[in-house]
């Protein structure tokens, strides 16, 4: 006879073992830093003031890059802004990709062009990525769902209105014509 034994393995141990192997894995070399400049990727968003500022912030995040050497900086109407900017030191993702992102605390003005400069060893140019104040894709499309579902209630609630009252209209209308048959085979009785 065998015995089954089910053992239960935590999220601990999985890290565990995959620590030990990556461990192995870089110990024998088959781990290695990219051979190639990896370009990085550059996301530029507002996020709402803490602790109530009323002064806006600008995140220029920069993912995916290899090596880690990189240079962040900020531009407002084409002149390098050196004030009112925080960065982060340069983040390991863990993959010998880096990361790093760039606050940047500024009064909106109208017609004003704010840009998140990046330079790096995978680019020949600096990739310059501009703010642009109109509203973000995801908030466009939680309004164009709630309008979307907004109008289709409302003709949902029309088509059940129209059937409702055309349903009353038939209902009268068959009344009527029952009533004059019944009164009129009720005369030829009397």
């Amino acid at each position: 006879t065998s015995t089954f034994s089910l053992q239960v393995v935590t999220m601990n141990d999985i890290t565990l073992l995959c620590f030990f192997f990556l461990l192995h894995q870089w110990c024998a070399g088959s781990i290695t830093p990219p051979e190639t400049e990896i370009k990085p990727y550059v996301r530029l968003q507002s996020v709402a003031p803490s602790g109530g500022k009323h002064r806006s912030m600008l995140v220029c995040s920069v993912f995916d890059f290899y090596p880690k050497l990189i240079k962040v900086s900020w531009t407002r109407d084409g002149q390098e802004v050196t004030s009112d900017v925080t960065s982060t030191d340069e983040l390991a993702d863990g993959d010998w990709y880096y990361q790093i992102h760039s606050h940047l605390e500024y009064t909106p003005r109208s017609g004003q062009k704010i840009s998140c400069v990046v330079e790096h060893a995978s680019l020949k140019e600096p990739l310059v990525t501009d703010w642009d104040p109109s509203m973000p894709e995801s908030e466009r499309n939680k309004i164009a769902i709630g309008a979307s579902g907004l109008i289709l209630g409302l003709i949902l609630s029309l088509a059940g209105f129209i059937y409702y009252k055309t349903k009353c209209v038939y209902l009268f209308i068959l009344h009527v014509v029952l009533l004059l048959h019944i009164n009129r085979n009720c005369l030829f009785l009397v």
